[in-house]
């Protein structure tokens, strides 16, 4: 058992150090990482908080409480085998720490537990915060007695592991059984466009829904009642703990609780067996790429550049390193990606676009009430508030400098200044994220036959928002880059600092929502634009003040 803890420390802490950062040594940065990530933490669970309320308040009106936790626990039982599916690839197979472990005297059990501990760490994170939040509100709502926080608490230690356990035991047999997905960024490939398919079928499942009204609430309950929903029934099937756990707390059946706890420790002891005799069979040779790393020496992106311009030069050069590195685009491009899929293509399913045809002299008649100048603004606030919403979501600009890596002591010698440098990367970031939004723009517009003045406002706002934000999101990546990094995971997925920005756009967005409701669109949104744009041109002169001397000593402690 020690051997066992002691391992699940060293994978732990290995995987933090990668997360904040490898080269933090001082205790006071480490402290302030962490109270940065328990400031997040909140974050999160104040918006999940939000939406907990409005679910378990409803329900409590037509006396169905309970039924909030069953839904709770079956959707949070899907939500843990896909976060297990992402995170299990990198603890089991591509933390290249195996060869270190297999040498040592430990037992492949040992080795096995010692994983799937770390892994659960990673899902008992991302549950909490949203357990934690609709815990505390189904107590407040419901005026449930103390023993509703004993149960629940031990429902919340038991609900990941089933769920979790099978999540892993099906990427083992993947990597083990089929080779090709042994190579790292075939897998990321695959992942990604897993998840985008999963987006669209929860996108085309949520649209098939007709208005709520009193009756349907009521049908809804009674069929969940009567176990008659088709959805909810399957995932308590392929997942039972999680109705066990959840019909222990809402009943405060201690034999439910136990049935569901047995069959959760049973799942990992079974995981743990079978495993142990195919993992170490699928985990030598894992590939890490299929493509090649190649990079462009001095000469031959010194003759390119010639060319062409600086900017244009880097510009290409940037993309290509993007779109040649599977991790990259998948964490830049897959915001672009999953927004459209989740709401425009379920219209190709359900007769959405033909349908927005009828709607015209509706629209047009909804828009005559509105006098020119309120609909020049209307047109540039949607359009400059889309653009915000897009562009905050993607990493591309907030890694924009840590995911050239060492690659930036070879740009010291060449013959740009990194102002240019800087923006290069605003310019492509600015171009791959408000092409998408353009383009839904442009096509409901002409669909809905919008004036065509209207559109290009609005087209014209997406792009100063994106070009805004891309140069806000870029400072804190100049001042604090991740440039000492292994692989390119490090560099984007568990550098921290790359969310900063994205928390700080969530926040000025829920400022912008407040300030409109009190003070109306006409006087909040034209106050709001000028504000975020003034912070956005603060935000590259500051940024390049940055790369003339601060980006410099950072790129030479490499």
């Amino acid at each position: 058992m020690k051997r066992i803890i002691s391992l699940t420390k060293v994978m732990m802490k290995s995987s933090v150090d990668e997360l904040i950062n490898v080269n933090v040594k001082k205790g006071k940065k480490k402290t302030g990482y962490y109270v940065l990530f328990g400031f997040l933490f909140l974050y999160l669970a104040a918006i999940v908080g939000f939406f907990s309320y409005f679910l378990i308040d409803l329900l409590y009106q037509f006396g169905q409480e309970g039924f909030a936790l069953q839904i709770l626990f079956s959707g949070l039982s899907l939500y843990i085998v896909f976060t297990t599916i992402f995170v299990t690839p990198t603890v089991f197979y591509f933390a290249k720490d195996i060869e270190h472990y297999l040498v040592m005297p430990i037992k492949p059990s040992e080795i096995l537990i010692a994983k799937i501990l770390t892994s659960l760490v990673s899902v008992y994170a991302a549950v909490l915060m949203i357990t934690i939040p609709f815990g505390v509100c189904y107590f407040i709502i419901t005026n449930a007695s103390v023993l509703f926080i004993l149960y629940y608490i031990l429902a919340n230690i038991f609900l990941p592991l089933f769920p979790a356990v099978f999540a892993m035991l099906l990427i083992i047999v993947i990597f083990t059984f089929i080779p090709f997905f042994r190579n790292k960024d075939l897998f990321t490939y695959i992942s990604m466009f897993f998840a985008i398919a999963f987006g669209l079928s929860i996108g085309i499942l949520s649209s098939s829904f007709e208005s709520v009204d009193t009756s349907n609430v009521l049908d809804f309950l009674k069929n969940l009642q009567n176990g008659n929903n088709s959805i909810i029934s399957t995932v308590n099937l392929v997942f039972p703990t999680g109705n066990l756990l959840a019909r222990g707390i809402v009943n405060y059946d201690f034999v439910s609780l136990t049935l569901g706890a047995a069959l959760s420790i049973a799942s990992v002891a079974f995981t743990v067996f079978i495993t142990q005799f195919i993992y170490f069979k699928g985990v030598i040779g894992i590939g890490e790429t299929g493509a090649s790393k190649r990079k462009m020496s001095h000469s031959e992106t010194y003759s390119r550049s010639t060319k062409k311009s600086q900017l244009s030069a880097l510009i290409e050069y940037d993309l290509r390193n993007i779109l040649r590195t599977p991790l990259f685009m998948m964490n830049y491009f897959f915001s672009a990606l999953i927004l459209p899929v989740f709401f425009i293509a379920p219209m190709f399913f359900t007769g959405g676009f033909s349908s927005l045809s009828l709607i015209i002299p509706e629209v047009k008649e909804l828009l005559g009430y509105f006098t020119t100048k309120e609909m020049l603004v209307g047109s540039a606030s949607i359009g400059f508030f889309i653009g915000i919403g897009f562009a905050t979501l993607s990493t591309v600009t907030s890694t924009a400098i840590s995911r050239e890596g060492r690659t930036m002591l070879s740009y010291k010698t060449m013959p740009f200044e990194m102002k240019t440098l800087i923006q290069a990367k605003i310019a492509l970031a600015t171009i791959v994220l408000a092409t998408i939004p353009t383009i839904i723009i442009a096509v409901l517009g002409i669909t809905l036959r919008f004036n065509i003045l209207y559109i290009l406002i609005a087209i014209l706002f997406i792009w100063i928002a994106t070009l805004a934000e891309s140069s806000m999101s870029i400072v804190s990546d100049v001042f604090a880059p991740k440039l000492d990094w292994v692989s390119e995971q490090q560099a984007v997925k568990n550098n921290f600092m790359s969310v900063v920005p994205m928390f700080v756009m969530f926040a000025i967005i829920g400022i912008s929502v407040a300030l409109v409701m009190r003070l109306g669109l006409m006087i909040a949104a034209p106050l709001l634009m000028i504000v975020i744009i003034a912070l956005g041109i603060g935000s590259y002169l500051v940024a390049i003040r940055l790369s003339k001397d601060h980006l410099s000593h950072k790129i030479e402690a490499i």
